[in-house]
């Protein structure tokens, strides 16, 4: 909150994810006590696509979108999350929507709606440019997640979260 008040939207998000990196870096190399990852052309091309998309997109999106938008409109959108990574997992991935996926998405959802639209002062806003942008920041997350899916058998997740973090983090620098 206090940060965001007196510092840009987008250098907010670039300390964060730096952060990210030191410490994922610090877990991988000292904490796990391995190498650093050996990874295939192809591995370094599919993990830096999902840093574009679920980094440097994403942040974006986010920050400019939640500037735009009510919290109790973001919050809500945000809960969407696992509703569209479901649709997704069913049309890219074959999974099946089961009901008892579906109505975990459907509880889930509730949840969220009920604690965010019962706080006092909470007020749905009017849907806009900014509610799109959270929407298009949940959509790349869901999607680079779908993407991780693809490598998540051959490269560990430890090193995943590595190299998203710190090439989202170098990108975000870049933007400032």
């Amino acid at each position: 909150g206090l940060l965001l008040e007196t510092q840009p939207p987008m250098a907010v998000s670039a300390v964060r994810m730096v952060i990210a990196a030191v410490f994922l870096s610090a877990a991988l190399r000292w904490g796990l006590r391995r190498a650093w990852p050996q990874l295939s052309r192809r591995q370094w091309a599919w993990l830096l696509a999902c840093s574009v998309l679920m980094v440097y997109v994403n942040q974006i999106c986010f920050a400019h979108g939640v500037a735009r938008t009510t919290a109790a409109n973001a919050a809500l959108i945000i809960a969407l999350n696992p509703l569209l990574s479901s649709l997704l997992a069913a049309l890219a991935l074959r999974e099946r929507l089961t009901r008892p996926r579906m109505a975990g998405v459907a509880l889930g959802f509730g949840g969220v709606a009920a604690v965010v639209l019962n706080r006092p002062g909470a007020a749905l806003g009017v849907p806009g440019l900014g509610d799109a942008l959270v929407l298009a920041s949940v959509a790349t997350w869901v999607g680079g997640g779908a993407m991780v899916q693809r490598i998540g058998g051959r490269v560990d997740s430890a090193t995943i979260a590595w190299v998203i973090h710190s090439a989202g983090a170098a990108l975000l620098l870049l933007h400032l």
